[in-house]
């Protein structure tokens, strides 16, 4: 918010894509609204227009990129990169000759031999290599969305292809323009394809990692400018896998682990990788990294997920910062899986009564936000600067609660009768020295402190940065407590030695950026398979109807789902009885808590703010209740709704009743790349009640 701010009062004009006029679109200069679930058709079209009318910057493509890269049709039909003999890609020069380059770098400027290289982004006619007709992956990927024009657009969109046109051009004429891609979740089965498309039109400018373009996050730079360093050492990772890597290596640890029985005690993969490899075997749609997924975890508590023939059973859950009865989908779903005769035990670690508290066996209470100390220090998000910053609680605890470290390693110990695989864990992860902490915490125990394992952890990790940063403990809590960051270096200072992939090779798997997706293959080889894993930018089009496009007319009582979060209610709505927050929720009731919908469509409908309706799913049948709040501020097509409210404890006296909860009408689809939930991929029926 403040660098959007910062801009606008700089003179950056802003073009706001929604299907509503969300805060965002409130201060841009143009809201441009578009039918849900279309914003893929709009950017490859974007896309098609920079690469026709040749608006990129040609020569950072050149230098940075795989654009250059020659490909040629495999057998499949897949482009393939067209490699010498020892795996390096080719390019054709300037001169007409076509010459290797390495197979990582972040410059093409220089060959394979180390000579001056000045490779260009299309080849000749009938060039052909080993036997092949070759082109580049510019005229490949420009091949490949060739039918996707404006025009094309502007049928699904419902924007004019003059307006996409203009923006494209705007867009590559603006000297340091950026896209903001948003976030949050799948939404639609292209998500993923979307995100790419976002990051390829940055890309085609040049905006990559430079001022006023796409800022790669400090701490992320300082984590890649690590790995690359310990590479050139001959080390296998940098350090703890938490806090020192990043992209792809990062990932390809995790599902190594995850992936691996060997990780865990019991010989298993995690459930989500073995229900995708189940669901692959039966012919089935099945994810190809499931790394952080809860796909799979009914069929492991029914006894319906299988590995090496022997069931997973899962008879015991333990949820921490997470609130699933009223935040995944949908809530049936949850519901079943907690209550379910082979769940034995379900521990909940939480602040207040959440709806998820009320299928707990087992309630653990935790201090809010107020009243803990963070365990550790850890990088400053997605600040462009690279600083550090922790927690200080603001107050002591009020009631009887633990921090959340000092209940798991508990729990560890119970479990496993020792407390050294949890500390062994916690050193391998984090980095957290294991024998230093232990000391601390038989000393903070012996003092009877109420948190003591938490305090440990502190201590040790205060004492492990400050000697990593030349400072002593002291000087470091100061500057935390009084700054709220530690600032290590400037953003300046970063991009002037560490900026991808001008100055530092990029974490992927040629050290450049790439548009031919090195990733995807290697995601196809692991089991995926589909659009969601095109090697180029290619469209993707949202499935919210059986047998209808996107440019189909809707029936007259039919809308796209669309919702979106409010200030006012965290993620896990760990503050949802907050009597102030609570009072803005009510004072605002018909914004907040209501069904939008345009007026054109309500008054076919027969509806006025006000009016008690009833919203029903046509993919799964799912139903809610629900109060319409009539506004011009949407798409006609669609209606929204804020997806932070209907609790139903009755604990949370504040909030208790209010709105419609988002996931009684979401149902439990996934995307096929990271099992991202598709909540918004159909349509709804609204009717009065």
């Amino acid at each position: 918010m403040v660098r959007f701010a910062t801009g606008r009062k700089k003179g950056a004009r802003v073009v706001a894509l929604d299907s509503r006029l969300s805060e965002t679109a409130s201060k841009a200069d143009e809201w441009i609204m578009i039918r849900p679930g279309t914003d893929l058709d709009f950017m490859i079209a974007m896309i098609h227009v920079i690469l026709e009318e040749r608006l990129y910057d040609s020569e950072f493509l050149k230098r940075h990129s795989n654009m250059p890269f020659l490909v040629y049709r495999g057998e499949d039909g897949q482009w393939q990169i067209a490699t010498d003999s020892q795996g390096r890609p080719r390019v054709v020069q300037r001169t007409g000759d076509v010459t290797a380059l390495a197979a990582y770098s972040n410059n093409n400027g220089v060959d394979a031999d180390g000579n001056l290289a000045y490779p260009e982004l299309y080849a000749p006619d009938d060039l052909q290599l080993d036997g092949k007709p070759v082109i580049t992956v510019l005229q490949a990927q420009q091949a490949e969305i060739a039918p996707y024009t404006p025009q094309w657009a502007e049928k699904t969109t419902g924007i004019s292809a003059f307006t996409i046109q203009r923006i494209a051009r705007e867009f590559a004429h603006a000297g340091r323009p950026i896209v903001d891609p948003g976030w949050h979740g799948a939404r639609y089965a292209n998500i993923n394809m979307l995100r790419r498309t976002q990051a390829m039109l940055q890309a085609l400018v040049g905006g990559i990692d430079r001022e006023g373009g796409w800022i790669m996050a400090g701490e992320y730079h300082h984590k890649v400018a690590n790995w690359h360093k310990a590479n050139q050492a001959g080390q296998k990772m940098p350090g703890p896998l938490m806090t020192t890597m990043a992209g792809i290596p990062f990932v390809a640890e995790l599902i190594k682990a995850l992936s691996n029985g060997n990780t865990f005690s019991h010989g298993k993969p995690a459930w989500a990788f073995a229900f995708s490899a189940q669901e692959r075997a039966a012919g089935r749609e099945g994810v190809a990294v499931p790394a952080l997924a809860d796909t799979g975890i009914l069929e492991s508590v029914e006894g319906k997920l299988f590995y090496n023939n022997e069931p997973y059973l899962t008879r015991a859950m333990i949820i921490n910062a997470a609130n699933p009865v009223r935040h995944y989908y949908p809530d049936t779903r949850w519901k079943e899986i907690l209550a379910h005769k082979n769940m034995e035990l379900v521990v909940v670690i939480d602040v207040l009564p959440s709806d998820t508290t009320l299928y707990a066996d087992v309630i653990l209470p935790n201090p809010t936000y107020l009243e803990r100390d963070e365990p550790t220090i850890y990088g400053n998000g997605v600040n462009h600067d690279l600083a550090l910053t922790t927690r200080f609680a603001a107050i002591e605890p009020l009631y009887d609660t633990l921090e959340t470290p000092d209940i798991l390693l508990r729990l560890s110990e119970i479990i496993s009768g020792s407390h050294e695989p949890f500390m062994s864990a916690l050193e391998m992860l984090s980095g957290i020295p294991a024998k230093a902490t232990w000391s601390a915490y038989e000393n903070y125990r012996q003092k009877k402190d109420r948190n003591p394992f938490s305090k440990a952890c502190r201590d040790t990790a205060f004492q492990a940065t400050a000697a990593r940063i030349h400072t002593t403990p002291e000087e470091l809590e100061q500057s935390l407590s009084k700054r709220g960051i530690y600032h290590e270096m400037d953003r300046s200072e970063i991009l002037k030695h560490h900026s991808m992939p001008r100055q530092m090779a990029l974490p992927t798997s040629s050290g450049r950026l790439e548009f031919y997706g090195n990733l995807f293959l290697w995601l196809q080889q692991m089991g995926g398979h589909g659009p969601s894993f095109n090697l180029l930018a290619a469209p993707m089009p949202a499935q919210c109807r059986d047998k209808a496009t996107m440019a189909d007319p809707l029936d007259k009582d039919e809308f796209y789902f669309t919702y979106g979060k409010t200030a006012t209610v965290s993620y896990g709505s760990t503050n949802s009885n907050n009597p102030v927050l609570a009072g803005i929720n009510r004072f605002k009731k018909d914004i907040y808590t209501g069904i939008w919908i345009h007026p054109n469509r309500a008054k076919v409908l027969g509806l006025k703010s006000g009016d008690r309706v009833r919203i029903t799913n046509t993919l799964s049948g799912q139903s809610a209740d629900g109060t319409a709040y009539v506004t011009q501020q949407l798409h006609p097509d669609s209606m929204f709704m804020h997806s932070s409210f209907g609790v139903e404890n009755k604990a949370l006296q504040l909030s208790y009743g209010l709105g419609t909860a988002s996931n009684k009408l979401i149902p439990n689809t996934v995307e096929p790349l990271v099992a991202g939930f598709r909540s918004q991929e159909f349509t709804v029926r609204i009717a009065k009640i």
